[in-house]
Formats: C-alpha cells, sequence, structure tokens
C-alpha cells in the first residue's frame, strides 16, 4: 500500500509478495496461443484444483497448469448471461456492446493500475481444445483467464463475511462499510496504522471504481486478504459491466449525502491529508491512449479500432470531469491561477 506522502511510483517493500506478483506476470509469454492470441488449454496440459476463496469473480473454474507455478482462474463473460437491461443495450448496440464488455476485462485493469495504483486483476482471453476436458467448457466460448491472486498462507474475507461477522447488516453506504471494516481488523488486533493504511487503500480503490462506473460493487465483490498481522485490500475484479455497460442488477456505493456520484464521493473525503496529491498524480497519469497501448502490449492482445475509439472518448471525459472536480473541490485558488497544483 502507498503512503502519498512519499514519492508515488515507489516500490513496494513486501518481497514475498513482489516476487508472487513478477512471476505471475511473466508466466503468460511462454503459453500457447491461436492468431487471435487466445490462449489454448488441452486437458494434458493443467489440473482442476480447489481453491477455498468464495464464490471470487462469478469464477467458472480454478485450473493448475502442469510443470509451472501457476494457478489461473476461469471465467465466463458475463454479457452471456443476458438481463433485461443488458438486453436493450445490446439491441441498441449491437456488436459493440459485446465488444465493450469484453474488453473491459482488459483494459480496465491497467487503468487501474497504471492511472490509479490499485490492484487489479489482470485477465486474458483463452479457449478450450475440442475433446474431453477435466471442467466443463465449451471449446466454441472464449473465457477470461487470470493468475491467482491469492497469496500463499493467505485469507479471503468477502465482504459480506466482514459486515456479518460484526453483527453488522448489509450496506452500499461507503462510510458504513468502513467502519466495518476497522471492527473486523481490530477484533482480530490488526495495528491501528495498518487499519488505516487498509482504509485509505479502500478509499482509492472506491475512486477508481466510481471513475470507471464499476456498477457491480456489492458486497460480495470485495475482499480482505489477511495473513497474520498482515493484511491488504484484496485486488479489483469482474469489470464486465464498466465503462456504461449495465446489468439489471445495479450495486453503487453511497456517500453520505445518498448520492452515489464522483463528485459526493470526493466532497466527503476532502479533508484526508493524502487526498489532493492523491487526485493530482491520477490526473497527470490518465494518457487513455498510452494504457491501451500498454494494456495490448502486456496482454499480447489485438485491441479492435471501434473499442480503442470508445474507450478514448469514454475515458478522455472522464479525466475532464476529474479535473474539474479537483479545480472545485481541492485546489486552492489564487487569482488568475486555472492550473492544477501538487
Amino acid at each position: 500500500m502507498r503512503n502519498f506522502s512519499e514519492p508515488i511510483y515507489e516500490a513496494e517493500t513486501d518481497t514475498e509478495i513482489n516476487t508472487n506478483k513478477i512471476r505471475k506476470r511473466n508466466d503468460t509469454k511462454q503459453l500457447e496461443r491461436d492468431q487471435k492470441s487466445n490462449i489454448i488449454f488441452t486437458q494434458s496440459k493443467y489440473n482442476a484444483v480447489d481453491i477455498d476463496i468464495g464464490e471470487y469473480a462469478s469464477a467458472h473454474a480454478w485450473i493448475e497448469l502442469r510443470n509451472a507455478n501457476a494457478q489461473y482462474l476461469v471465467k465466463n463473460f458475463a454479457y452471456n448471461s443476458g438481463g433485461e437491461a443488458y438486453s436493450k443495450f445490446i439491441k441498441n448496440n449491437g456488436k459493440a456492446a459485446i465488444e465493450i464488455s469484453k474488453y473491459n476485462n482488459i483494459i480496465l485493469p491497467y487503468i487501474g493500475e497504471e492511472i490509479f495504483h490499485v490492484e487489479t486483476v489482470k485477465y486474458l482471453f483463452a479457449k478450450f481444445s475440442r475433446g474431453k476436458q477435466k471442467i466443463p467448457v465449451n471449446p466454441n466460448m472464449e473465457y477470461l483467464i487470470t493468475l491467482d491472486e491469492k497469496i500463499n498462507g493467505e485469507e479471503i474475507w468477502e465482504g459480506l463475511n466482514v459486515l456479518f461477522s460484526n453483527k453488522g447488516k448489509d450496506t452500499l453506504i461507503f462510510s458504513e462499510r468502513l467502519k466495518e471494516i476497522e471492527n473486523f481488523l481490530k477484533l482480530r488486533y490488526v495495528p491501528s496504522h495498518k487499519i488505516q493504511e487498509v482504509l485509505d487503500e479502500f478509499i482509492r480503490q472506491e475512486i477508481f471504481k466510481k471513475t470507471i462506473e464499476y456498477v457491480d460493487n456489492h458486497n460480495g465483490n470485495w475482499a480482505l486478504g489477511i495473513d497474520g498481522k498482515k493484511v491488504r485490500v484484496f485486488p479489483v475484479y469482474d469489470f464486465d459491466f464498466c465503462s456504461r455497460i449495465r446489468n439489471i442488477k445495479i450495486y453503487e456505493t453511497l456517500s453520505d449525502n445518498q448520492k452515489t456520484d464522483l463528485k459526493s464521493f470526493i466532497m466527503q473525503y476532502k479533508e484526508l491529508p493524502w487526498i489532493k496529491r492523491y487526485i493530482s498524480e491520477v490526473i497527470q497519469s490518465f494518457d487513455i491512449q498510452k494504457l491501451i497501448g500498454i494494456a495490448s502490449e502486456k496482454t499480447e492482445i489485438n485491441i479492435p479500432n471501434e473499442v480503442r475509439v470508445y474507450f478514448e472518448d469514454f475515458y478522455s471525459k472522464k479525466k475532464d470531469i476529474l479535473e474539474q472536480i479537483f479545480k472545485e473541490i481541492l485546489q486552492q485558488k489564487s487569482k488568475g491561477d486555472d492550473g492544477i497544483c501538487i
């Protein structure tokens, strides 16, 4: 977790976590791919595994690669599940809606990491060969896969369990979530400074979610990773219905004024000592064209031009909104000063 009183690009200090992440992100380069860059799985290349980390992003199955120290989550695309509101969006937008839903999973994790400095699950596309497989898959379908983000020895506590563990109630009010997290970690004797780091990271993650219009933000879709006294906010996942792709079920957190918009959220937490520097850094890093290029290069996936155009337009406007919020709420203006202060 980053301290925003220090340089924002400072390296993480946890060697175990760093080594784990480097391993995971390099393993995909050696995997067989088809002409569309789908990673190809055959029965002989993987074992089915059972990892107890809850629902975890609508998991279809877990597999472990043979001859490699890596595990993958296999996940269906959410747009296959339909829903009245989404079906209407498909009818009005055709193939474009499907493509946006699909590539949300590829592009948004890099927006999260490179711009908002939050941990996000990295997805890739995969297909399974025809014939008998260890898990029930359709060889005509594309799937999402991601390397396991769970660190060895780590417990994953989903939001619903965190809230209900203190005999609380399920809630979409963000400040109530924070209070329940704080109470939960105190009961586990987590040091107060570590608890504050978790709460700050949770706020940064929420700013990212509200910017990308993450509308499946219920309490089964966030989690804490705990290993003894070590604790972290678990990576964001399940990006299908972002970027104005909406499902019939919409879950968005509420500020204390009962509003869901980003401005109300930042207004509520504007007195935090790190918030001004953080939003300023986000704005300066917000180059959507560069980020799409990074996502394409690192995943080895060619992102279609119409998808690029949609994302460039959508997130250029999001950057403008963030700049306006910064000027209205966080910037200390002097006469004639229209620039962004750091």
